[in-house]
Protein backbone atom coordinates (compact mmCIF):
# COMPACT_ATOMS: atom_id res chain seq x y z
CA UNK A 1 0.00 0.00 0.00
CA UNK A 2 1.29 3.49 -0.86
CA UNK A 3 1.93 5.78 2.14
CA UNK A 4 -0.13 8.67 2.36
CA UNK A 5 3.06 10.63 4.42
CA UNK A 6 6.52 9.79 4.32
CA UNK A 7 6.58 10.40 7.73
CA UNK A 8 4.09 11.29 11.08
CA UNK A 9 5.47 13.45 14.11
CA UNK A 10 3.54 13.05 17.17
CA UNK A 11 3.56 16.47 18.88
CA UNK A 12 3.83 19.71 18.10
CA UNK A 13 6.42 20.73 20.91
CA UNK A 14 9.73 21.74 20.62
CA UNK A 15 11.13 18.49 19.11
CA UNK A 16 8.51 18.04 16.87
CA UNK A 17 8.51 21.44 15.59
CA UNK A 18 12.48 21.13 14.96
CA UNK A 19 11.93 17.99 13.16
CA UNK A 20 9.45 19.16 10.82
CA UNK A 21 11.61 22.50 10.27
CA UNK A 22 14.74 19.89 9.63
CA UNK A 23 12.40 17.96 7.01
CA UNK A 24 11.73 21.03 5.46
CA UNK A 25 15.32 22.16 5.28
CA UNK A 26 16.72 18.95 4.13
CA UNK A 27 13.86 16.41 2.60
CA UNK A 28 11.72 19.71 1.30
CA UNK A 29 10.04 16.92 -1.32
CA UNK A 30 9.16 14.67 2.28
CA UNK A 31 4.84 14.58 2.57
CA UNK A 32 4.39 14.76 6.40
CA UNK A 33 2.16 15.92 9.27
CA UNK A 34 2.53 16.98 12.67
CA UNK A 35 -0.91 15.21 14.97
CA UNK A 36 -1.31 17.25 17.88
CA UNK A 37 -3.56 16.53 20.75
CA UNK A 38 -3.93 19.77 21.69
CA UNK A 39 -5.44 22.96 20.04
CA UNK A 40 -1.92 25.02 19.67
CA UNK A 41 1.54 23.67 19.00
CA UNK A 42 4.62 24.50 22.18
CA UNK A 43 4.28 20.93 24.24
CA UNK A 44 4.95 22.05 27.64
CA UNK A 45 4.99 26.18 26.90
CA UNK A 46 1.43 25.81 26.00
CA UNK A 47 0.13 23.13 28.65
CA UNK A 48 1.14 24.80 31.86
CA UNK A 49 -0.06 28.42 32.74
CA UNK A 50 1.22 29.03 36.53
CA UNK A 51 2.51 32.70 37.18
CA UNK A 52 6.12 32.59 36.25
CA UNK A 53 6.58 29.80 34.30
CA UNK A 54 10.07 29.66 32.31
CA UNK A 55 12.95 28.02 31.06
CA UNK A 56 16.01 26.81 33.45
CA UNK A 57 18.14 26.43 30.61
CA UNK A 58 19.76 29.35 28.71
CA UNK A 59 17.83 30.11 25.14
CA UNK A 60 20.80 30.03 23.63
CA UNK A 61 21.15 26.07 24.24
CA UNK A 62 17.97 25.67 24.38
CA UNK A 63 16.49 27.31 20.69
CA UNK A 64 17.58 26.11 17.67
CA UNK A 65 20.59 26.15 15.73
CA UNK A 66 19.06 27.08 12.75
CA UNK A 67 17.33 29.68 13.98
CA UNK A 68 19.11 31.53 16.94
CA UNK A 69 17.35 33.27 20.29
CA UNK A 70 18.06 36.89 19.48
CA UNK A 71 16.33 38.33 22.53
CA UNK A 72 18.45 39.67 24.95
CA UNK A 73 16.75 37.73 27.63
CA UNK A 74 18.91 34.57 28.32
CA UNK A 75 16.19 32.86 30.16
CA UNK A 76 12.52 33.02 28.44
CA UNK A 77 9.12 32.94 29.65
CA UNK A 78 6.71 30.31 28.86
CA UNK A 79 4.72 32.61 26.68
CA UNK A 80 8.41 34.32 25.19
CA UNK A 81 8.98 30.59 24.17
CA UNK A 82 5.75 30.05 22.85
CA UNK A 83 6.21 32.73 20.72
CA UNK A 84 9.82 31.51 18.99
CA UNK A 85 7.90 28.10 18.48
CA UNK A 86 5.51 29.46 16.50
CA UNK A 87 7.55 32.08 14.71
CA UNK A 88 9.62 29.15 13.66
CA UNK A 89 7.17 27.23 12.62
CA UNK A 90 6.01 30.04 10.54
CA UNK A 91 8.96 31.13 9.00
CA UNK A 92 9.43 27.10 7.82
CA UNK A 93 5.93 26.69 6.67
CA UNK A 94 5.22 24.08 9.20
CA UNK A 95 1.60 25.62 10.39
CA UNK A 96 0.00 24.00 7.54
CA UNK A 97 1.28 20.78 8.24
CA UNK A 98 -0.15 20.61 12.12
CA UNK A 99 -3.60 18.67 12.65
CA UNK A 100 -4.66 19.83 15.76
CA UNK A 101 -7.35 18.20 18.12
CA UNK A 102 -6.08 14.76 16.66
CA UNK A 103 -4.80 11.96 19.13
CA UNK A 104 -3.13 8.78 18.39
CA UNK A 105 -4.83 6.04 19.08
CA UNK A 106 -3.30 3.04 17.54
CA UNK A 107 -0.36 2.05 15.69
CA UNK A 108 0.20 -0.83 13.93
CA UNK A 109 3.33 -1.75 12.02
CA UNK A 110 2.72 -4.34 9.06
CA UNK A 111 6.58 -6.48 8.48
CA UNK A 112 5.67 -7.41 5.09
CA UNK A 113 5.28 -3.78 3.18
CA UNK A 114 7.15 -1.98 6.09
CA UNK A 115 4.54 0.59 7.01
CA UNK A 116 2.71 1.77 9.76
CA UNK A 117 -0.62 2.16 9.70
CA UNK A 118 -1.83 5.12 12.25
CA UNK A 119 -5.75 5.24 13.75
CA UNK A 120 -6.52 9.11 14.82
CA UNK A 121 -9.42 10.57 16.50
CA UNK A 122 -10.86 13.60 16.98
CA UNK A 123 -10.28 14.92 20.90
CA UNK A 124 -13.69 16.62 20.96
CA UNK A 125 -15.76 14.33 19.34
CA UNK A 126 -14.33 11.43 20.00
CA UNK A 127 -15.06 10.28 17.08
CA UNK A 128 -12.90 8.18 14.49
CA UNK A 129 -12.65 9.51 10.68
CA UNK A 130 -12.85 7.82 7.38
CA UNK A 131 -9.80 6.77 5.64
CA UNK A 132 -10.59 9.67 3.06
CA UNK A 133 -9.75 12.14 5.62
CA UNK A 134 -6.97 10.53 7.47
CA UNK A 135 -8.16 7.99 9.94
CA UNK A 136 -5.44 5.65 9.22
CA UNK A 137 -2.79 6.92 7.47
CA UNK A 138 0.14 5.17 5.99
CA UNK A 139 3.98 5.86 6.82
CA UNK A 140 7.49 5.16 6.21
CA UNK A 141 8.61 6.94 9.50
CA UNK A 142 6.90 7.55 12.71
CA UNK A 143 8.28 9.57 15.35
CA UNK A 144 7.76 11.36 18.86
CA UNK A 145 9.34 13.94 19.71
CA UNK A 146 11.47 14.22 22.44
CA UNK A 147 14.87 15.10 21.79
CA UNK A 148 17.05 17.18 19.05
CA UNK A 149 17.19 15.37 15.79
CA UNK A 150 19.04 17.35 13.32
CA UNK A 151 21.96 14.66 13.42
CA UNK A 152 19.60 11.49 13.01
CA UNK A 153 17.95 12.96 9.77
CA UNK A 154 21.49 14.24 8.44
CA UNK A 155 22.42 10.26 8.67
CA UNK A 156 18.87 9.47 6.87
CA UNK A 157 20.21 11.69 3.82
CA UNK A 158 23.52 10.40 3.95
CA UNK A 159 22.69 6.23 3.58
CA UNK A 160 19.76 7.26 1.44
CA UNK A 161 17.91 4.18 3.03
CA UNK A 162 13.72 3.75 4.08
CA UNK A 163 13.84 3.62 7.79
CA UNK A 164 12.68 0.55 8.73
CA UNK A 165 12.33 -2.51 10.67
CA UNK A 166 15.76 -3.94 9.37
CA UNK A 167 17.37 -0.56 10.08
CA UNK A 168 16.75 -1.17 13.60
CA UNK A 169 17.36 -4.84 14.01
CA UNK A 170 14.51 -5.09 16.62
CA UNK A 171 11.00 -7.09 16.20
CA UNK A 172 8.11 -4.57 16.51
Amino acid sequence: MKANYDVVIIGAGISGIDMACQLSMYHPNKRYIILERRQDLGGTWDLFKYPGIRSDSDMATFGFKFRPWKKSKVLAEATEIKDYLKETAEEYGVLEHIRYGTEVSQLDFDSQSSCWTISIKDVHTEQSEKFSVNLWCHVQVITTMTQVISQNLKVWKIIKAPLSIRNFGLKI
